[in-house]
Order: C-alpha cells, then sequence, then structure tokens
C-alpha cells in the first residue's frame, strides 16, 4: 500500500520511524525495494534513545554487566537546548 501510495502522490521521498526487531525491520526492506528509486525511504530514529548498535564496551562487544553499560550510555546522551529556557 505505501509504495502505491508513493507512486500516485509523485513522492520523491518517505519518512518513518526506525524499529529495531526483526518483522518491522523485513517489512521496512521490502517497502524500500518496492519503491525503486523514484522514492527515497529515510528512516529516523524514534523511540530509543539509543539505537542498539550506539552502545559497546571499549572492546567493540556487548556488555555483559549492566554497570558498566549504563555508564556508557549515560555518557552518550546529549543535553537538548532550548530556545529561551534558562536554568
Amino acid at each position: 500500500l505505501i509504495p502505491r501510495l508513493a507512486r500516485c502522490l509523485n513522492a520523491a521521498a518517505l519518512f518513518a520511524a526506525e524499529d529495531y526487531e526483526p518483522e518491522p525491520r523485513a517489512r521496512d526492506a521490502a517497502v524500500t525495494k518496492a519503491l525503486g528509486g523514484a522514492c527515497r525511504a529515510h528512516f529516523v530514529q524514534d523511540h530509543a534513545i539509543h539505537a542498539p548498535d550506539a552502545i559497546f564496551s571499549g572492546k567493540g562487544t556487548a556488555f555483559k554487566v549492566f554497570t558498566p553499560y549504563a555508564k556508557v550510555w549515560r555518557a552518550q546522551l546529549q543535553p537538548t537546548a532550548c530556545r529561551g529556557y534558562s536554568s
């Protein structure tokens, strides 16, 4: 349905929230393929604070203990600037 709608609208781009589970990833890949080259698919980080492949140990492997993982997770948080807001 999405590729058909994109063709009807002559859409140049499709923007959607990225999902990290296997079934939605397969669905998104199928939609992207069906869009062909006429409409580019862009997936943005949405409901996750960090993407699954963003937090690894210093060795580049997954953490096996929560506390070191939590320290790296917190260290990667970026403060959000708000206009007109002062702390």
